[in-house]
């Protein structure tokens, strides 16, 4: 058997950052996929999704990150 390390909190804070950041960078390219239209199913999936998270944050994001999120999104689309 061996020792093993266990993993540190230099580990667990990068693993948290990339779940975060994650999320909300996929959201530009998971509209994008959706609206191709060789990923109709995926569409209603998004757009459900979607519905739900985009208004919220929209109200009661600071403006700056509503700004930012807008712009990257722009970035995504046709």
């Amino acid at each position: 058997m061996t020792d093993r390390k266990k993993p540190g909190w230099a580990f667990w804070t990068t693993v948290v950052l990339a779940v975060v950041l994650a999320y909300p960078l996929s959201f530009g390219p998971a509209c994008w996929l959706a609206h191709q239209t060789f990923a109709p199913q995926l569409r209603q999936m998004v757009n459900a999704h979607y519905a739900v998270v985009w208004p919220k944050f929209r109200r009661n994001a600071p403006k700056p990150m509503v700004r930012a999120a807008t712009w990257y999104l722009d970035l995504w689309h046709d």
